[in-house]
């Protein structure tokens, strides 16, 4: 990034990498909002419910499933 602009002799040689990699960290910023905690987070905070939600929305399952841990489930169905 440096190199590309080490021909320049004006404030764009100092400009345009520090430009570069205030658009890398918009883009982490945008991601860290956007995406959802996981679920070994959650678990560690003691969040189990919310664990269940975020495990279950990775896996695209239901919150009832037998593949999420920890999920709400009828108490008179035992788990599989």
């Amino acid at each position: 990034m440096d190199n590309a602009t080490h021909d320049h002799h004006d404030s764009s040689s100092y400009r345009i990498p520090i430009a570069l990699r205030f658009f890398w960290s918009i883009i982490l910023v945008v991601g860290m909002l956007i995406l959802p905690k996981t679920p070994r987070y959650l678990v560690k905070r003691d969040n189990n419910e919310a664990a269940a939600r975020s495990l279950s929305r990775l896996r695209r399952l239901p919150e009832d499933h037998e593949a999420v841990p920890g999920a709400r489930r009828d108490p008179g169905k035992p788990p599989v």
